[in-house]
């Protein structure tokens, strides 16, 4: 029997149509576009993988997105004017009302968004392959509906989950599954009458539930193994124009002075920003190991699975040096959770030259300015993203490496500061001293 479901397709290319520009056609597989850069190291086979694609959102997905990253940045800044009486150097907010990302969102079309991520597999390559191949299905297909039965499997785990609410879901669960039958008769009655609302989520709320299927999906599939994510949702917002009256104008996101920057963390691989002000590199991700603060305070109510090995490296369950992950079945009830740490803000496309993404093959081997500065003055993203993974291969990397480089606004324009280049010399005469590079020594 034939199957009515459509087929999914990752889309490479965006198109975007500009007033008195004409029509922009955006490869996503282009090396000028973005840049992707791999290295087994001294691994027998590759377990990171990298997924680009091009997702489409809904206009009150986005705009609700926007409003609270809105909001959430002006209480940074009010909590900040405290403080200081100028304005922070590489603050992102806007100022300017007829900026608001809110107002802008005015096109009943859907939006483009840039979906791009790096997956660092362990226990095998399967849970980080599944991952690239189905982590965009999986995000256009959500549903808010979808809620309810992800809070109750991973209630049937027990364990840490036995209470599960839903955690950065919990506020939306509320309005998709009521806990009261008064609640619950309350809707019926509105569904009659044809006045209920639709529950609409945020782009963060559908990337955190998106996490959430997956890890589950990766669990019933692939028992033994499991991964690790760093995902980041871009999506240029409009710009008004005040010498035209053709409404607002969207760039791509290489081009675009306003950006959606949503990202999705669980494990240690990394994202990171290079400003465009002042070349200094700001982390979007921290590490979830379990000895970290965040991670030691969440499993402290589990009492129990945190073994130091013979290394001095923490383990959780005695084997996983992260605590949160996708996957990874037989530790769920020990507390490793496949919940994200999401980061909602809009950017300003002035203030920051280009987003890195690495695995742990990388940042365990090189500093987070080490490789922004690395990437200064590539003449590619690819360019860029090839010196990340050469330089940890020549100091010795052994892990599986990637590097993923996406140009913003100010790409080979900022402030072109090396600031770590004495560092890196330093670190090679070393590497001379003692008889060669890592990588001639593995030949």
């Amino acid at each position: 029997m034939n199957s009515l479901r459509r087929v999914y397709e990752r889309r490479l290319t965006q198109i975007y149509s500009i007033p008195r520009v004409g029509k922009i056609r955006v490869s996503l597989s282009s090396e000028a576009t973005l840049g992707i850069a791999q290295s087994r190291g001294e691994r027998p086979y590759q377990e990171d993988t990298v997924c680009v694609a091009s997702l489409n959102l809904r206009h009150a997905e986005l705009a609700k997105t926007a409003l609270k990253a809105e909001h959430y940045q002006k209480l940074i800044a009010n909590n900040q004017a405290r403080y200081r009486t100028r304005t922070p150097r590489n603050n992102t907010t806007t100022n300017h009302a007829s900026l608001s990302p809110a107002n802008r969102l005015d096109s009943p079309h859907l939006h483009q968004s840039l979906f791009v991520a790096v997956f660092d597999g362990h226990g095998g390559a399967d849970s980080a392959q599944y991952l690239a191949e189905h982590l965009p299905r999986i995000l256009e297909e959500s549903l808010p509906s979808d809620i309810p039965q992800v809070i109750r499997n991973y209630r049937s785990i027990g364990g840490y989950f036995r209470r599960f609410r839903g955690g950065f879901l919990e506020e939306i669960a509320q309005q998709v599954y009521p806990t009261t039958h008064h609640q619950t008769q309350n809707q019926a009655d509105h569904r009659e009458r044809g006045d209920q609302k639709e529950v609409v989520m945020g782009v963060d709320e559908r990337l955190s539930l998106s996490f959430l299927l997956a890890d589950q999906e990766l669990m019933k599939r692939y028992p033994k193994s499991g991964a690790v994510a760093t995902t980041v949702m871009l999506t240029p917002l409009g710009m008004e124009s005040e010498e035209e009256e053709t409404g607002s104008r969207t760039w791509p996101f290489f081009s675009s002075p306003l950006l959606s920057l949503v990202v999705g963390h669980v494990g240690d691989t990394s994202g990171l920003l290079c400003s465009a002000i002042d070349g200094k590199v700001v982390a979007l991700t921290e590490n979830h190991h379990p000895d970290s603060r965040v991670e030691a305070e969440r499993l402290r109510r589990i009492g129990t699975g945190l073994i130091t090995d013979s290394f001095g490296e923490s383990r959780w369950g005695g084997s996983l040096a992260n605590s949160r992950g996708l996957g990874d079945a037989a530790f769920k009830s020990l507390g490793v959770t496949g919940e994200p740490d999401i980061i909602n803000r809009i950017i300003s496309g002035e203030h920051w030259e280009f987003l890195v993404l690495v695995s742990d093959g990388i940042s365990n081997v090189i500093t987070n300015q080490e490789i922004i500065d690395l990437c200064k003055g590539a003449k590619t993203p690819k360019e860029a993203a090839d010196r990340v993974v050469d330089f940890a291969e020549t100091l010795g990397g052994r892990d599986n490496m990637t590097a993923i480089v996406v140009p913003l606004l100010r790409w080979g324009n900022g402030a072109g500061l090396d600031l770590t280049v004495e560092r890196r010399e330093y670190r090679m005469k070393q590497l001379t001293g003692s008889g060669g590079s890592g990588r001639q020594k593995r030949m």
